[in-house]
């Protein structure tokens, strides 16, 4: 039975008399679930009887229900206060229900209101009465325990104060929310613990002695407590302090015990990494959760300073505008500086574009005699951060295309009238024929003589560019437009996750066809669109901006065998990936037009280019050596998806080169100026490969940060089991190789120690992370001094002449 104090009236709250009533937990249930429309009037109830007026000094002295004040949250990990709202009201019922309480949970008069967020009220009944130098205990015991189950309440005064009132179930208006959730259960146990100490510990107390003990650890007990050691590892008390319960508990009993003056611990539970059948005190402690149980370790205060971690980015060379075609170096830096973005992203999508433009209606032979035939069909990527203004940017690159798609929609429209006359006119035409084999036949003439004119063809749109499209469909658009296409996607990842598709099977290999761009006829039959056929191979240049997560991504899947693995990523050559600038200006200015207008030129020169060229003999030999020098580099690679990336840079100079001289020189043998142009280019892409592919390799940097990170917030104990770490398949520790790979760069870099673990079944391992990992990181200049080992040694046996040197951080 509960028995609380009810008032049910508007009076002000001077002149409120409580009505003591004892009641069931499903009247207590009831009489919650009743909630009121209107503000709040005074009606409100208290956790026991009461003696007149509301006061402390009028309640009873004892009460058996408890009561939360769902005001505000706590963050689990820094335990800061969140005070404009508590968790969810259905959390806290979660929570509850898992821990097997009977409660009643219900939302308040201001639930989510006038942006308060939530509000509720938590009333669970106790295994027996409680007094009231018991409540602010029991009441941090059920917050902790609800916590430990997900529902970050935080402990509130007004939980702790016996007289508090707590209104009835109301609400604002017909319209406000009002959630109610009820379980029956079991009650509260308020019951003390045990506090007598088993024999076992009692002699494992009385044993515990040093011989001759260091002055290190003399010192280091001296200046740390116990309690905080413990504390620090997630360790928490129970009721009465004296009993522990292990953060790796199953059972959550409290199975460390813990002197009552607050000096030596003795472990009982099993998971427990202290549970060895010998009592510990502050140093001991220290010594096996944070270095493994290795005494020189623990009397050097500190693990060897580490190793600072591979850069998460490489460097990459910058680019220089004396690269580029004449016409295109003003209008690059123009865009550049009006948008503040980088050069990178302007150039490369020009020359992507241009090579779109221009596709398979010209060509280079790189050798001299050979037939080796290179198409000027480059993909192009855009790689940053979304703030980086990739779009923008190629969107602004991409304004001489524009131009040529608005004059070929206005000649479209223009031949579409023309044909449409032309139809008029042959309709016309045939009604005279018409007129002539009827007067013929009527006459008895032969009509042999007579014939039908030939009907006018549409016209067909030249095409420049797509922004999305299916493979028969594209197949389509090169029927009409076989010099090539262009395919420009805002977000590559987009396109990559569309052709994972199961009905999308055949677009992948498609778009790998295509860029070559220089194939032989090429035949496509589908039941759906029937037998379709291109005299010369398909010709798509496909060019977009993509970020570095996905990116990464499909560069571990490649590096794995994965589908990725297939040669597609390392057809975009045109693959940058720029630092951000730090410095920045306002701009506000119109861009130049006469640099526009001399870009756009070049485009519309190159369209009605058509043949095949060669070097000329000075640039001839400037395409040996580099080319030579490209081939020795990539049997050196150790990078297999590296190597495969610049191997097709073989075509990548010659086409770089031939597009710079046709924007520069038109027509004609291409010179050794634009040869040294490509060539500069692709010792600038070079720089960019590198850092775009160890993005696989620093994705492990990534994670082995994570993990240093996890521990120090305390989302990971440590040590901590590795196969644990495992099973959470958190983002870049999804599965076990990941997971390996970050720990071995740990360990080999100094941060990370792995230890076996006898268990008794499956061998298991644990990881212990730098415990300075989080002062190195905050102060990455001044690291720990590095211990040697020499000094200290003989700290293991006995006392040493060195021991006060001995410093703990």
């Amino acid at each position: 039975m509960i028995t609380l104090s009810i008032v049910n009236t508007s009076a002000t709250a001077k002149q409120q008399i409580a009505q003591n009533s004892t009641m069931t937990f499903q009247q207590v249930s009831d009489l919650l679930s009743g909630v009121t429309v209107g503000l709040k009037d005074g009606s409100y109830f208290m956790r026991g009887a009461c003696n007149g007026q509301r006061s402390e000094g009028n309640m009873a002295g004892s009460a058996d229900v408890l009561i939360i004040d769902g005001d505000s949250s706590m963050n689990p990990n820094t335990g800061e206060l969140n005070e404009t709202s508590a968790p969810h009201p259905q959390l806290a019922h979660t929570a509850l229900k898992q821990m097997g309480l009977s409660h009643v949970v219900y939302t308040t008069h201001s639930h989510m209101n006038n942006g308060k967020g939530n509000r509720w009220r938590a009333v669970v009944p106790t295994s027996k009465p409680y007094t009231r130098a018991e409540l602010a205990a029991l009441n941090t015991a059920l917050h902790t325990e609800m916590q430990a189950a997900g529902c970050h309440v935080a402990h509130t005064k007004e939980s702790d104060t016996f007289s508090q009132p707590w209104y009835l179930p109301r609400k604002a208006s017909e319209d406000s929310p009002f959630e109610y959730f009820s379980f029956v259960g079991a009650s509260f146990d308020v019951a003390v613990e045990e506090t007598s100490v088993p024999d076992d510990v009692l002699k494992a107390f009385e044993q515990l002695t040093r011989g001759d003990t260091p002055a290190a650890i003399t010192e280091f007990n001296s200046t740390h407590s116990l309690l905080d050691e413990l504390i620090k590892h997630g360790y928490k008390a129970s009721r009465n302090k004296q009993r522990w319960i292990h953060p790796n508990s199953t059972s959550g009993l409290a199975g460390l015990w813990v002197s009552p003056e607050g000096k030596i611990c003795y472990s009982h539970n099993g998971n427990d990494p202290l549970c060895d059948g010998k009592a510990h005190d502050a140093f001991d402690v220290c010594r096996i959760l944070e270095h493994g149980g290795d005494m020189y370790l623990a009397l050097a205060g500190n693990w060897p300073a580490p190793e600072a971690l591979p850069k998460a980015l490489l460097p990459v060379e910058k680019f220089n505008t004396e690269w580029l075609p004449k016409a295109f170096k003003a209008y690059t830096e123009d865009v550049s500086q009006v948008m503040q973005c980088p050069v990178d992203y302007v150039a490369t999508t020009l020359m992507a574009s241009l090579g779109g433009v221009v596709g398979n209606s010209c060509s280079i032979y790189p050798k001299q005699h050979a037939n080796w035939k290179v198409v000027p069909n480059l993909w192009s990527a855009l790689i940053g951060r979304p703030s980086m203004m990739k779009s923008p940017a190629m969107t602004a690159a991409m304004s001489g295309t524009t131009a040529l798609v608005t004059a070929a929609r206005e000649e479209f429209a223009q031949a579409l009238s023309e044909h449409e006359l032309s139809e008029m006119v042959h309709e016309a035409q045939k009604d005279k024929v018409k007129a002539s084999v009827k007067a013929a036949v009527k006459a008895g003439d032969f009509v042999n003589d007579i014939s039908l004119p030939d009907k006018p063809q549409p016209p067909a749109e030249r095409r420049y560019v797509t922004n999305a499209g299916s493979v028969e469909r594209v197949i389509k658009l090169l029927e009409q437009n076989p010099t090539g296409i262009i395919q420009s996607r805002d977000e590559l990842a987009g396109w990559f996750r569309s052709m994972e598709n199961s009905n999308n099977t055949d677009a992948r290999s498609f778009w790998i066809e295509s860029w070559n761009g220089a194939g032989s006829s090429f035949s496509y039959d589908t039941v759906t669109h029937g037998h379709m056929h291109l005299e010369v191979g398909p010709c798509v240049s496909v060019m977009g901006t993509i970020q570095p997560g996905p990116l990464s991504q499909m560069i571990n899947s490649a590096d794995r065998g994965g589908a990725d693995d297939d040669g597609m990523l390392q057809r975009f050559q045109l693959m940058v990936m720029p630092d951000r600038a730090m410095d920045w200006s306002y701009v506000d200015r119109q861009p130049n037009p006469f640099a526009a207008d001399a870009m756009q030129e070049v485009f519309k020169s190159v369209v009605e280019l058509s043949g095949e060229l060669r070097f000329t003999e000075e640039a001839q030999p400037v395409f040996i050596k580099w080319y030579t020098e490209l081939m020795l580099k990539t049997r050196d690679e150790e990078h297999l998806g590296l190597e495969s990336h610049m191997s097709k840079y073989g075509q990548l100079m010659p086409a770089l080169a031939l597009l710079i001289h046709l924007a520069d020189s038109g027509f004609s043998p291409v010179s050794a100026d634009a040869a040294e142009k490509a060539v500069h280019w692709c010792r600038y892409l070079e720089s960019h490969a590198r850092r775009i592919y160890a993005l696989g390799k620093n994705a492990g940097v990534d994670a082995a940060m994570k993990v240093v990170k996890m521990t120090i917030d305390r989302r990971l104990p440590n040590p901590f089991k590795i196969g644990e770490l495992q099973r959470k398949k958190l983002a870049l520790l999804s599965d076990a190789s990941q997971v390996k790979q970050a720990l071995n760069l740990l360990e080999t870099y100094g941060w990370a120690r792995i230890q076996p673990v006898q268990t008794g079944g499956r061998p298991s391992e644990l990881c212990y992370i730098h415990p300075q990992a989080e002062t190195i990181l905050k102060c990455p200049d001044s690291p720990p001094t590095k211990p040697t080992k020499a000094l200290y040694a003989p700290l293991v046996g006995g006392v040493s002449e060195h021991s006060e040197e001995i410093s703990f951080i």
